[in-house]
């Protein structure tokens, strides 16, 4: 009944909960909040996207309709995860300016930002590796339904892909529940765990806080009172950055 219409519906479904979440997160960080932690605000809602694999769990014990249970998967993991993009860059920010508070005129922005994409690579590639690995050992055998149909015939498509979900042998469902229920909830806790344990917070925030607006107000000080550095050809460049 559904065919491909519901990865168009888990689309707008994670597009909706992303659109809505987006401001509430934004307003949240961009505040300075100094009696807040927010690295446990984060650890509590990364926390709470345990809940994914039980809502999963439930609805696929009710007769709703196949794909039903997993759009509700999603949806539930996205409601909580969403804020980690954000938290992310912050701490990032945040390691950047201590960092570079500690010894003048050191940035290393590059070599912090390469760091952490360097791990996100490094993490996506383990996962994939580990997810399609997994299941073409436990006995996955797919048929080409691009060979087999027509391009523009959807219902030999649809047809050839529900061939293909149903004549799977137990062991690869076996391999899915596996991820779903243990292995990506084990990842869950672990992230929960670090975000909550993360080291700069409270006393430490307010001091990146303080020497940044130091430095801010000494540049903008500059700018107010008509400074200026003089480059050789004589031409007015801006202040200290």
């Amino acid at each position: 009944m559904w065919g491909l219409s519901y990865v168009v519906v888990l689309g707008v479904v994670l597009a909706a909960v992303t659109i809505i979440l987006i401001p509430c997160w934004t307003q949240f960080y961009r505040v300075r909040r100094p009696g807040v932690n927010v690295n446990t605000v984060s650890a509590i809602s990364l926390g709470a996207s345990l809940l994914a694999p039980l809502v999963l769990l439930l609805l696929r014990s009710t007769p709703v309709p196949g794909p039903v249970p997993f759009i509700f998967y999603c949806a539930v993991l996205q409601i909580f995860i969403t804020g980690q993009t954000f938290w992310r860059f912050v701490v990032l920010a945040w390691v950047i300016d201590e960092d570079a508070h500690a010894v003048d005129g050191r940035r290393r922005e590059a070599l912090f930002a390469g760091a952490v994409a360097f791990a996100d690579s490094i993490g996506r590639a383990g996962a994939a590796g580990l997810v399609l690995n997994g299941m073409a050992l436990s006995g996955m055998n797919l048929e080409s339904c691009q060979t087999v149909c027509n391009d523009d015939d959807n219902d030999c498509l649809e047809e050839c892909q529900q061939a293909n979900a149903e004549g799977q042998p137990a062991s690869v469902k076996t391999y899915i529940d596996f991820l779903f229920f243990v292995l990506v909830p084990i990842c869950q806790v672990v992230a929960t765990v670090l975000v909550y344990t993360f080291p700069i917070y409270g006393e430490r925030v307010e001091r990146i806080y303080a020497k940044q607006e130091v430095l801010y107000s000494g540049n903008n000080n500059l700018r107010e009172n008509g400074s200026a550095v003089h480059g050789e050809d004589g031409t007015s460049q801006d202040g200290p950055k």
